[in-house]
């Protein structure tokens, strides 16, 4: 997959769990990209973040 493709998709995503009203809780860098979670009241869902335009796109959402 194109780059460009995976990160439209990551954007698409996170812009999906926050419009569904989650919240950013925390960011982790590792060597495979970011582990970002998300929160709502009791559910709870992590993100992995390949490119860094989807790493850039999250951290201006914090």
């Amino acid at each position: 997959m194109h780059e460009s493709t995976l990160c439209k998709r990551e954007i698409e995503e996170i812009d999906r769990l926050l419009k569904r009203g989650f919240q950013i809780s925390a960011a982790e860098e590792t060597l495979s990209g970011s582990l970002v979670s998300f929160t709502k009241k009791n559910q709870y869902k992590t993100l992995l973040i390949l490119t860094p335009g989807g790493r850039k796109y999250f951290s201006l959402k914090i």
